[in-house]
């Protein structure tokens, strides 16, 4: 019976990250989610991106299991990519309804502030 995708669910397997002391994936995981903060542009992020991948995958957890396991968590990067998107304002106004602004540094923003929670939620 294949395993139930949950957030936060342990995953069993394996693998080298499996083997690690409970304490050592643990400030692990404290130490990616600090990674993570300070990756402040996209090429940053994106390193971050695909080392989170990579361990992943050095976890032998199935990624399609994964990102299953982050949606039901979806409506909060929706959410904060939303706030970004209606509420930073910078560079051109690409849209514009009444008083409610769309500009080029919010769409920026709410791209990398989903890339990142859903890398912090990847690595938890």
């Amino acid at each position: 019976m294949a395993q139930q995708a949950l957030f936060g669910r342990y995953w069993e397997a394996d693998s080298v990250v499996h083997n690690l002391d409970p304490r050592t994936k643990i400030i692990g995981v404290i130490f990616w989610m600090v990674i993570t903060f300070n990756a402040a542009n996209f090429p940053a992020l994106g390193i971050v991106a695909v080392a989170t991948l990579v361990l992943c995958l050095l976890a032998r957890v199935p990624l399609g299991q994964a990102f299953l396991s982050i949606l039901p968590l979806s409506f909060i990067i929706v959410l904060t990519a939303l706030f970004n998107l209606f509420w930073v304002q910078g560079g051109a106004v690409l849209a514009q309804w009444g008083f409610i602004q769309i500009s080029e540094e919010g769409v920026r923003m709410a791209i990398f502030i989903s890339i990142r929670l859903t890398i912090l939620l990847l690595a938890g």
